[in-house]
Formats: C-alpha cells, sequence, structure tokens
C-alpha cells in the first residue's frame, strides 16, 4: 500500500490551524499518490465544506482540459481540482466517482456517491448516484452500505427495474447473505477461520500471495456454487488488484452464459476490458520515460493499444444499440465511438437519435456540429453548434460552452469569418489561456489579417 501518511499528518495540522489552503493542497497530492485513499477524500470534503460554511477564499488548482481525455487516472485527478471549486457540484462529483469505479476503487467511489447524496444540490433525489453506489459497495464487499442506498433509492423510486436487479445481486452471494446477517459483527460467525477469509476477501490492497491465497478461497467457493454472482465477480476482482485486467475479463465472459446473460456481469467484463487498454498505454508511457532510446517504439505501440479500445469499445456499443435501438443514451456511446475512429457519416445518424436523449441532448448538439466540420459541410456545422451553443448554460455547462466556442470558431474561420473566429477565440483566451490551442489560433489569424 502507498504511503501518504505524511501528507495526510501535513493537511490535518493545516487544518486545525485553519490554513485550509494548504490543507487542500495536502490532501490533493495524497490522494494523486494513492486515488483509492478513501480517508483522504472523505476528509478533503470535510475541509471544502468547511470553507464554503465559512466564506473563505481559496485558490483552486490549475487543471487541464479533460473532456477528450479516456484516461480514468486523469480524470479522477483533474475532476477532483473541479470539485474544489465547486465541493457541492453534483455533476464534478459524479464524474470523480464514475472514474474512481472505472479504475477498480470501488469503495472510494461509493463513498463520493454517498456524498452526493448527502451533501451536493438535489442529492437526496439523485437515483443515479443511489444505484451508482449501491453497485460500487456490492464492488467493494461492502453490502451493508449497499443496502442503505438500495433501500433509500426504492423509497424514491419503487418501480424501477435497475433498483429491483440491484436488489437482487446483493442478496443472490450466500457470502454477503452472511455478512448482512451478522450486522457485521465476526462475532457471530461459525468460526474465525470464516472471519479470517472474509477479512481477506475484503481487503482493498493484496500482496501477490493474497492474491493468490484469496484466488483459493474463491474457487472453493464457486465449486460448491457456481452460480455464486457474488463470488464469480469476486475472482474477476481479485484478477483486477493484481492487474491482470484481460484474465477479468475472460473470467467474466466465460461465465456471462452460465448466469444467463446478466446484463451486470457484461458491464463489468467490459469495465475490465477498458481497464486492461489503459493500463497497457500507461506501462508503454512509463517504459518510454525510463527507456528514451525506446520511447519512439513505446508510443507507437501505447497507440495500438489506444486503438484497439477504441474498435472495442465500437463493437460493444454496436451490441448494445442492436439489442436497445430505441435508447437514445446507447445511441450517443455509439455515435462518439464513430467520431473517435473518423467515420463521421455513420456516426451522424446515431447522433442524430441521442438529441432525443434529455441526459445527452446537449453533448450530442455539439458533437454532431463536429460531425459535419469533420464532413466538411461547413453550413450545416455553423447552424448545428450556434443551436447547440443557445441551449448551453455558460455555468453550469462550461466545458461543453467552452467546446462548442471552440469549435464554432473553427468553422467560421474555415468560412473565411475571421473576425467571427477571433470574436471567439479571444473570448476563449480571455477565460483560459491553456485551453487547447486558442493561442495559436489567435496568432493564425492575426498573421491572415
Amino acid at each position: 500500500m502507498v504511503d501518504v501518511s505524511k501528507f495526510i499528518t501535513r493537511a490535518e495540522e493545516a487544518y486545525r490551524k485553519r490554513n485550509y489552503q494548504y490543507a487542500i493542497q495536502m490532501y490533493l497530492e495524497a490522494l494523486e499518490v494513492d486515488p483509492r485513499n478513501v480517508e483522504a477524500r472523505r476528509t478533503l470534503r470535510q475541509v471544502l465544506l468547511k470553507v464554503d460554511e465559512t466564506g473563505e477564499k481559496i485558490q483552486a488548482p490549475k487543471g487541464t482540459t479533460i473532456m477528450l481525455s479516456r484516461d480514468p487516472e486523469v480524470l479522477v485527478k483533474e475532476y477532483e481540482k473541479a470539485v474544489v471549486k465547486e465541493p457541492k457540484s453534483a455533476k464534478y462529483n459524479m464524474r470523480v466517482a464514475d472514474a474512481l469505479s472505472q479504475l477498480g476503487a470501488h469503495e472510494a467511489a461509493g463513498f463520493v456517491y454517498q456524498f452526493i447524496i448527502t451533501s451536493c444540490e438535489k442529492g437526496g433525489t439523485n437515483i443515479d448516484a443511489m444505484k451508482k453506489g449501491a453497485q460500487a459497495f456490492i464492488d467493494a464487499g461492502r453490502p451493508d452500505a449497499a443496502q442503505q442506498l438500495l433501500t433509500r433509492a426504492m423509497r424514491a423510486a419503487p418501480n424501477d427495474r435497475e433498483i429491483a436487479d440491484l436488489q437482487r445481486n446483493l442478496a443472490a452471494s450466500s457470502t454477503l447473505s452472511n455478512i448482512q446477517n451478522a450486522s457485521g459483527s465476526y462475532a457471530m460467525l461459525a468460526n474465525a477461520e470464516q472471519a479470517a477469509e472474509l477479512e481477506l476477501l475484503k481487503k482493498n490492497v493484496l500482496s501477490i500471495d493474497e492474491v493468490k491465497r484469496a484466488l483459493a478461497i474463491v474457487n472453493g467457493k464457486l465449486q460448491n456454487d457456481p452460480t455464486d454472482k457474488a463470488m464469480v465477480k469476486k475472482k474477476a476482482d481479485l484478477f483486477g488488484k493484481a492487474k491482470n485486467f484481460d484474465k477479468a475479463y475472460d473470467w467474466l465472459m466465460s461465465q456471462y452464459e452460465v448466469l444467463d446473460r446478466a446484463p451486470d456481469i457484461l458491464e463489468l467484463a467490459v469495465r475490465y476490458k477498458n481497464q486492461y487498454f489503459d493500463h497497457k498505454v500507461r506501462v508503454c508511457r512509463s517504459k518510454a520515460e525510463k527507456e528514451p532510446e525506446q520511447a519512439e517504439a513505446y508510443m507507437v505501440k501505447a497507440e495500438e493499444f489506444k486503438q484497439a479500445k477504441r474498435e472495442f469499445e465500437l463493437e460493444q456499443y454496436q451490441r448494445q444499440v442492436d439489442e436497445s435501438p430505441a435508447d437514445t443514451d446507447k445511441r450517443f456511446a455509439l455515435g462518439q465511438a464513430l467520431f473517435n475512429i473518423g467515420r463521421h457519416d455513420d456516426a451522424v445518424q446515431h447522433l442524430q437519435r441521442a438529441l432525443k436523449s434529455p441526459k445527452l441532448e446537449k453533448r450530442s448538439s455539439v458533437l454532431l456540429g463536429q460531425c459535419f466540420n469533420e464532413m466538411n459541410r461547413l453550413e450545416l456545422a455553423a447552424m448545428q453548434l450556434e443551436t447547440a451553443r443557445e441551449k448551453l448554460d455558460p455555468a453550469s455547462d462550461e466545458e461543453l460552452y467552452s467546446e462548442v466556442r471552440y469549435w464554432l470558431g473553427d468553422v467560421y474561420e474555415k468560412q473565411g469569418r475571421g473576425a467571427d473566429a477571433k470574436a471567439l477565440f479571444q473570448a476563449l483566451f480571455m477565460e483560459n489561456a491553456a485551453f487547447r490551442d486558442v493561442g495559436n489560433r489567435l496568432d493564425n489569424l492575426a498573421k491572415a489579417s
């Protein structure tokens, strides 16, 4: 386990002295080193709420443009900086939690989902946070916390089928049921050996030897009940803890049919496959830094893994749309995947359907305009992006509002509307000089005039 105690000690001392700025900085550094550290993430939010309560002004850490990043480690770090600026923002906290789930930091993700429900705007009615939080706690081996969120979710949305599925998943495992019935007390377990096994299975960080021991325990339980979904997931989780993400994917897919094509098994398998690609890219980048003479070859390999991930995602999104053609959110995901590999003509039809999605209408509208731009249909692109801009709120849609103006400026420049492009790029530069390449775009426009 990574030791971040020095950062946390400094943060606690700074907090006692009411030096909130330094306390926040130390917690962020601790989380950058160990993103799975639940205590640091919890205490950071306590400090942020205290700052919000007192009205004290703090300088928010500088972030980078992350809209196009798919690396969950980058997303966690950068969206956490956004949380520092807006600690009660459900949007940014949700993105932190989602990225933590992608990393496999399930307990940390569950805590952030919980924070959204208790401390963010409209958190008490945020069904999505309740469902995702319950799933995260199930994956983390925290059935008590999962049940609390599911109970709350069922009260708010009693007819939600996904909540019912989560409840069945929670009840499916005899092991989890034993823990739940015992109210978390090992004194109520039959013997110390079983308690030791459960303790091992609940640990978030394991040594290589502990992973082997835990796998032996899980395999034994699966021999007794091959359809124990909780143990099927736990085995995948152990592969993931050992960074054998491809093994986790292969294992889950081998059980997909056995478990009656359970959607949550497929979803988890896809998540591990994406983690496999992300891990390989990080390894290649690390080797490129350590071995400069081979850097070019490693970066080529990293790009191959990125391309393989894009193709894999495309296959999954296409399958999902084939299974649920009326699901507009899945249409958006497929359209985005097609856009990312340059199939803009194919992306258009799915993004047009995705415009009907209440959740993704705005993003669909911007991406559709980008498609028209890439297809050199500049008049359509300008019309679409102008329409998208009108629907965005500069405050609540800050990132997307910057993106739509950037791409609209790009279209205007191609159309020969230099003054209009310049006005958009200047506004972006004044707000964030590091946004994309707006500085270079302004310089090029100045040279052309």
